[in-house]
């Protein structure tokens, strides 16, 4: 079996994942993988027949996921104003912006499979001009004019710009509306139910700062349903 939380993993976030990890292993009544995987693709992963627990975005879930894998649950991220089991993006500038389209504006995309750094600007009039790998290579686009805004995970820009004091020079002109945060998964359906019990006491268990350092505070139970009705946007196409 394997097991990896590689969502929000950032290099501040680790030490807080691996502990996080070892709460969830005491909550199981079986034997697991003593350590997080971190050297794997992502998609390799999720795919895995050996996969036991990991954490997944909402598109990739829907687009290609949701048939080889079960969803167990979703974190509780304290958004304010937002439901626990769900999230928004916050559209970053280095001005301020008054068109909510953003019309003409070149977007910095983290990743065409992304929900919540691609599908929830897909359908405005921004123009993807550079596709970065993650939201603080996108962050980091907009900061050096490379790209006019990005769309950042709202639980994600609140860790990036805590940690990096550089971010201070980007605004956030948007926040977008809810939706449904990105759900931890298992190739093991049977295991669902004592993985969410797991999870939920691993929260329960970590400690204030930690919770704080990942952005999660416990897991809020979660249905295919919330995620398959939401569209699948195409592709960007890169000018």
């Amino acid at each position: 079996m394997i097991a990896a939380l590689q969502m929000y993993d950032a290099p501040g976030q680790r030490a807080a994942n691996d502990r996080l990890w070892e709460l969830i292993r005491e909550a199981l009544p079986f034997e697991t993988p003593p350590a997080l995987t971190r050297d794997r693709d992502m998609w390799d992963v999720w795919r895995d027949p050996e996969l036991l627990l990991s954490q997944t975005c909402g598109l990739p879930y829907r687009a290609r996921l949701q048939d080889q894998v079960t969803l167990i649950g979703a974190p509780d991220h304290r958004i304010e104003g937002v439901a626990p089991g769900h999230y928004q993006s916050v559209i970053v500038a280095r001005d301020a912006i008054r068109d909510m389209t953003f019309d003409g504006l070149r977007l910095a995309v983290n990743d065409s499979l992304s929900q919540s750094g691609w599908a929830v600007v897909a359908e405005t009039k921004a123009v993807p001009a550079i596709l970065t790998g993650s939201h603080a290579a996108s962050a980091q686009a907009v900061l050096q004019g490379d790209a006019d805004i990005a769309a950042i995970d709202a639980s994600t820009w609140r860790h990036m710009s805590q940690a990096d004091p550089t971010l201070d020079a980007l605004t956030v002109v948007h926040t977008t509306p809810p939706g449904p945060t990105l759900p931890f998964i298992t190739a093991r359906p049977e295991l669902r139910e004592p993985l969410f019990d797991a999870l939920s006491a691993a929260f329960e268990a970590l400690h204030p700062e930690d919770a704080e350092a990942l952005g999660m505070y416990g897991v809020t139970a979660m249905q295919p349903q919330d995620y398959l009705h939401l569209p699948i946007p195409a592709p960007p196409a890169f000018s």
